[in-house]
């Protein structure tokens, strides 16, 4: 009996005060905001998570050099986004695969450059190769690099 006296004594006090429907409306108001900004931001992370290693997945299929560095860049790119956008931060991550998003970024221009010009001699031992068929002519240009011409008397 005690006890059932106890909880009707203590009941009144658990109970929170009753607000008209504008007085709830207008205190949840802001929260109810706020809790739709960050659903929308955690399911955009979650998308750039998700993607970022779906096309790191891709990588794997590709064999055009410039697409598989395009394809890592953006993954990198789309982690950084996943990692920045959590409510904690994961600064290790985050910073890494923007340096791998940047090391991808200068090897697609090393990759994207105009081929060097060659000259007469040159151009004609590159045609008589085989030209770009068998041999890049960034590749011909190291080799010519390498060595040093010399004629025959």
């Amino acid at each position: 009996r005690t006890l059932r006296r106890m909880l009707r004594v203590s009941r009144p006090l658990l109970m929170r005060p009753r607000l008209g429907r504008f007085f709830r409306q207008l205190y949840y108001s802001r929260t109810r905001d706020v809790l739709r900004r960050a659903e929308i931001r955690r399911r955009m992370a979650l998308l750039c998570g998700h993607l970022g290693y779906v096309t790191g997945m891709l990588e794997y299929v590709m064999t055009d050099m410039v697409l598989l560095r395009s394809f890592a860049m953006t993954g990198c790119m789309l982690i950084v986004g996943y990692q920045v956008a959590q409510p904690r931060v994961l600064w290790l991550s985050a910073g890494w695969n923007s340096v791998y998003a940047m090391v991808n970024l200068y090897h697609i221009f090393l990759l994207k450059r105009s081929p060097p010009d060659l000259e007469e001699d040159a151009a004609m031992l590159y045609a008589s190769l085989g030209g770009e068929a068998r041999l890049e002519r960034w590749r011909f240009q190291d080799l010519l690099d390498l060595g040093e011409w010399r004629g025959f008397e």
